[in-house]
């Protein structure tokens, strides 16, 4: 099955089609005050972001120390101006400092600014791989653009390849059932009925049993993917995560170079749930539903923790029409286990990227679509944040005309490539 990909190239283009849509949305950015590009070029008038309307500039977070100041009011003069009193010492000192799962937040001083989404630019099409793509543009103070997008397989289902013993016939089957319908088994109130996708490309799992080593998701398991640029600042969606936050932020020891992960910071079960290393003591599990069943009540507080400190920090809470940025939890009890420590059977996963398609939305060419995105991004060349979030409503899903044709598939149908038993017909 093809990889997921996202085509940014679209965004820059200079016509303004407008066939998607934010209904209402809002975004939240940590911009990084020691390695942002953005910061670092000077383009963007942060000071801007409390002028204009529909922009806000929200007090700063730096509660950087430093080792060779020890006097609090040097300390106070390297920390960015009119920060928020919410480090250690301050009249408002926050019981939440330092944030346990997001620890990035300690790293340097950070600029949060926000505002709400309305796009002068928004997109939808259906890529030359069969993709559905979906992007906006959005103007900023000072001249500055910010730009994102999100891509989602519609035929997301990895299968995989089974040869009969007794036949030796081969035929394609379906890895661990249905996972769009068991991912939106989780989609409560208005959006029950709907399709859930987990935007998680790039995700790896740490090995519980040698945590040196990690696995990566097969391409065919990848069901979608975002990307986009704050000012001079690219992004990335976060992917799902399989532990608690801060492993994934801070797997390798700075001094040797070693991944110190711990098998105790995994929300991981064995087979049998008896081997479960847990970091407080416990009565031994007995099977690995029950080990499933506890490690995900583990995971509900990691993502209520989570929740609390990024509210606490500067992102704005739920409300009747938005979701939270608390990360979504899934247990994976309806996959059957296969023995193994890699893949997604036995795995609490913690996910901060999510879209939603409404259950009357028609993901093809000439279709209509509204839902809901939640998105976490990570920088790619610093350590600043953002967070997207909104509904959207796509009026007629484009064709994409700005690309080539699928070349792997053009190749294996001239090729006459045999998958699963069956010659490979190139899709129309």
């Amino acid at each position: 099955m093809r990889r997921v990909h996202l085509l940014l190239p679209f965004l820059l283009v200079g016509c303004a089609p407008q066939n998607a849509h934010i209904d209402e949305g809002d975004f939240t950015v940590f911009l990084s005050s020691t390695n942002s590009p953005t910061v670092d070029k000077g383009k963007l008038d942060i000071a801007a972001f409390g002028t204009t309307d529909g922009f806000e500039l929200r007090p700063p977070i730096d509660c950087r120390e430093f080792t060779d100041v020890t006097k609090q009011k040097e300390i106070d003069a390297l920390r960015l101006p009119d920060r928020a009193q919410i480090c250690p010492g301050d009249k408002d000192a926050s019981p939440l400092w330092p944030p346990a799962h997001e620890t990035w937040l300690g790293d340097t001083g950070y600029y949060v600014l926000g505002g709400k989404l309305d796009p002068w630019r928004g997109e939808a099409i259906v890529t030359s791989e069969g993709d559905i793509q979906i992007g906006f543009h959005q103007h900023m103070p000072g001249g500055q653009d910010f730009r994102f997008a999100f891509v989602v397989n519609p035929d997301f289902q990895p299968t995989q390849c089974v040869q009969d013993a007794a036949s030796g016939e081969v035929t394609s089957q379906d890895v661990d059932g249905d996972w769009i319908a068991e991912w939106s088994k989780d989609l409560t109130g208005a959006q029950a009925g709907g399709q859930l996708y987990m935007l998680n490309a790039g995700s790896f799992q740490f090995d519980p049993r040698n945590p040196q080593s990690q696995w990566f998701l097969p391409d065919q398991w990848e069901a979608g993917y975002g990307a986009g640029k704050f000012a001079d600042d690219g992004f990335t969606s976060r992917s799902t995560l399989f532990g608690d936050p801060s492993t994934y932020l801070n797997p390798i020891d700075p001094l040797s170079g070693t991944i110190n992960v711990q098998a105790a910071d995994l929300l991981w079960c064995p087979p049998d749930g008896s081997e479960y290393p847990y970091p407080v003591s416990r009565p031994k599990y007995n099977n690995q539903a029950e080990c499933l069943a506890g490690v995900k009540e583990r995971a509900d507080g990691i993502a209520d923790e989570v929740q609390a400190e990024l509210e606490a920090f500067g992102v704005p809470a739920a409300t009747d029409t938005l979701p939270g940025v608390r990360p979504r939890v899934h247990g994976n009890e309806w996959r059957e286990s296969d023995g193994k420590a890699a893949g997604y059977d036995g795995w609490v996963e913690l996910d901060y990227s999510w879209v939603e398609f409404d259950k009357d939305s028609d993901l093809t060419v000439g279709g209509a679509a509204t839902g809901t995105f939640n998105l976490m991004f990570d920088a790619g060349d610093s350590t600043s944040r953002f967070y997207v979030r909104g509904h959207f409503s796509v009026d007629k899903f484009k064709k994409d005309n700005w690309t080539t044709a699928y070349l792997p598939d053009i190749k294996k149908a001239e090729n006459g490539t045999i998958e699963c038993g069956v010659p490979f017909v190139e899709p129309k």
